[in-house]
């Protein structure tokens, strides 16, 4: 049964894996880059709200999504705050970290492992306290990703004497 959940999954998850392991990688030394990539992050959580949609949830189960979906909102806002070194139009400097890289992965494996689950043990996928946990998690998780591309939005652009000045490399 292993092999056949891998073997199963669409052509296009893996090639994503990669895609999300290089630039989570990447996320681990500062950096210059141009914003789009981080504004594009977000979508991470279409994966999350597809599933979600397949679930055909009820009220309950929205309403945890969006609560999990506006504190993982704060905490990616909160958490880009302090990564953030300089900015200006169309590029971003920010501090390396790990936290990208852990978050695309915990995007990308709760959704496949909540596809998997869905296809072996519908029934308890099917409980709405197990989907209750799975979407608090879940939206949580996309959410930080939107959070952090609106702290990037929102960061005034700096110059970089302006940001040593702050006691931030530029």
């Amino acid at each position: 049964m292993g092999t056949e959940m891998l073997t199963r999954a669409p052509v296009w998850v893996w090639p994503l894996l990669v895609l999300l392991l290089a630039v989570g990688l990447r996320a681990r030394r500062d950096r210059e880059s141009p914003v789009l990539p981080i504004y594009l992050m977000p979508l991470m959580g279409i994966l999350t709200l597809v599933a979600v949609l397949r679930l055909e949830p009820g009220l309950p189960v929205w309403l945890i999504f969006g609560l999990g979906w506006a504190l993982g909102l704060r905490a990616g806002y909160r958490l880009q705050g302090g990564l953030t070194l300089a900015r200006r139009p169309g590029r971003v400097t920010m501090r390396g970290e790990w936290m990208t890289l852990a978050v695309l992965m915990a995007v990308f494996w709760t959704s496949f492992g909540w596809n998997v689950a869905m296809a072996v043990a519908p029934s308890v996928t099917g409980l709405i306290g197990v989907q209750m946990a799975w979407v608090a998690v879940a939206g949580a998780l996309s959410a930080s990703l939107a959070g952090r591309a609106l702290r990037v939005v929102l960061t005034r652009p700096t110059t970089a004497a302006t940001a040593i000045a702050a006691g931030s490399p530029a």
